[in-house]
């Protein structure tokens, strides 16, 4: 047998979950490429945090991918630092946690799936595991000696029912033709604001017996091969889940109601995740038919065909969400069409982060013509964008600049009442560059059966030559509530945010404005 001579790299894919109906969250990252993204339901809003202890361990830091995993040397059960971390070499640091970010209180649970045969590899129990894994810490942020490996249970922040390792699930799940077992670890009270959970992941390391024959090209553990395919890197899905605590009596009541199916159906869906440097590479990613979930990671500018209706299409039908990371790259949406061309799926959530969003081909027009139509539920994360938006269906825009100089009398957001939520938070919406320049506009045109739209605009800026801020034309009205909205750029009323059009003056009773004001259009 020969020393090891290959370093396994650790990779980590976090898989999703579905919403079952109760107001929940699901956070998803994986952190070969730092990648974090939240989808929310309802009120409930969590993270899932990654971190390790820096250089010389003095404090701990976000988490950095590329790590080598290697058999440690020395003992596991050896001294500890300040955090209660073993010190041994070719301990790899992966501490995983949760943390209330939303308003309500909510019960949490952290699924974490180990591949099988790295467990009892050649014995049951730890000392027949080629892999082992540490959890049970809760890790004090100032490094305070008596939070140590297995202080699980801490007056105020209780994680578990039980000291040690939460809850074997007994359930297995196969993921991309591996077996993994999947632990549970649920929460014993309701979180709050701020509230962060303990880790139930703080770190890997391979077994000291583990080796590699460079000659079978083959990993053992003692005699024993390792029927695993280590140049795939060893991956850990991980499935953070939330329910709001609000109705329910404790956390099993609230996800015996919000995830009602075995445990391990949570990891199946398949996720398709891809870099994408190509407009081809691009298509084929987002046009996969089979995946549950995909996730595509921009390298360079792409471009991609609209067409009107569900032509050009993203997804499946089995398709649930569909998550760019543009890493700073521009995505142009090529209108091949000459009107109404949608940016659309085939029902899943798109979500695009940190891109540059524009469009090409047929992009001139009236003011209700506008360029980016958006006919999915969609998600806009630190994405600027220098053409306007319609949306069809459910938006939240989290950050997002907005600034059309294409055409004049054009509103940089046009929402069709069909009964959706649209949500702005920390956006700027610029058209002083358009010629007589709007802002938003809640527009019944071109929809048989208009549906009263809620409207949620936080810590937003308008710029605008005309029209208020937040204009309503709607027989259904519109539900909308304002919090820290900056209209001192609107030229025509920096007074009022919300104008009922004109047109809609029968109905302006059934527009309500919560933390401004409104009147019926001069």
């Amino acid at each position: 047998m020969k020393n090891l001579k290959k370093a396994v790299a650790i990779v980590l894919t976090f898989a999703i979950a579905m919403s079952m109906g109760i107001a929940m969250t699901v956070a998803y990252f994986t952190d070969t490429e730092e990648e974090v993204n939240v989808m929310t339901v309802g009120n409930v809003n969590v993270e899932l945090i990654e971190q390790q202890r820096n250089e010389d361990g003095s404090a701990l830091v976000p988490f950095e991918d590329g790590k080598a995993l290697t058999p440690i040397v020395g003992s596991a059960q050896g001294g500890k630092d300040k955090w209660g971390m073993p010190e041994i070499e070719n301990y790899v640091d992966k501490i995983v946690y949760a943390k209330n970010i939303g308003a309500e209180e909510a019960y949490m649970r952290i699924l974490v799936a180990i591949p099988a045969v790295l467990e009892d590899t050649v014995a049951s129990g730890a000392s027949g595991n080629a892999l082992h894994w540490n959890f049970g810490n809760r890790l004090d942020k100032e490094g305070d000696s008596t939070w140590n490996i297995g202080a699980w249970q801490v007056a105020g922040n209780p994680f578990f029912d039980e000291f040690g390792t939460g809850t074997n699930s007994e359930d297995s799940v196969v993921i991309d033709g591996v077996e993994y077992n999947v632990y549970e670890f649920l929460s014993k009270e309701a979180y709050k604001k701020g509230e962060e959970t303990a880790a139930p992941i703080v770190g890997f390391y391979l077994d000291e017996k583990v080796d590699y024959d460079d000659e079978t090209e083959k990993y053992y553990m003692g005699n024993v091969e390792i029927n695993y395919d280590f140049s795939k890197g060893v991956n850990i899905p991980v499935i953070l889940q939330a329910v709001q605590a609000d109705g329910f009596a404790d956390a099993a009541a609230a996800f015996t109601a919000a995830f009602p199916e075995k445990i391990g159906t949570y990891f199946t869906d398949t996720i398709a995740a891809s870099d994408a440097a190509t407009d081809a590479d691009f298509e084929d990613a987002v046009k996969d038919p089979d995946a549950k979930n995909i996730i595509v990671e921009l390298t360079e500018d792409v471009t991609y065909d609209v067409a009107a209706w569900q032509d050009e299409a993203m997804g499946g039908e089995k398709t649930d969400k569909i998550i760019i990371y543009g890493n700073g790259h521009k995505i142009t949406f090529n209108h091949k069409g000459s009107d109404w061309d949608n940016i659309v799926t085939n029902g899943a959530k798109l979500v695009i982060n940190d891109a540059v969003i524009t469009n090409s081909g047929h992009n001139n027009g009236p003011w209700n013509r506008h360029d980016l139509n958006f006919a999915c539920d969609v998600e806009l994360n630190n994405v600027t964008s220098d053409k306007a938006m319609a949306f069809k269906a459910n938006a939240k825009l989290t950050n997002v600049t907005i600034s059309d100089a294409n055409t004049s009398d054009t509103y940089a957001i046009w929402v069709q009442p069909n009964g959706q939520t649209v949500e702005l938070d920390g956006c700027t919406i610029d058209m002083l560059d358009c010629t007589d320049g709007r802002g938003l506009k809640i527009d019944e045109q071109y929809v048989a059966a208009p549906e009263k739209v809620t409207l949620v605009v936080k810590d937003t800026t308008f710029k605008t030559e005309e029209k208020s801020a937040i204009l309503v034309k709607s027989v259904a009205g519109a539900d909308i509530t304002l919090e820290n909205v900056d209209i001192s750029g609107v030229a025509a009323d920096s007074t009022n945010e919300v104008w009922v059009d004109e047109a809609s003056t029968a109905y302006a009773d059934l527009v309500t404005v919560t933390g401004g004001t409104k009147i019926l259009e001069p």
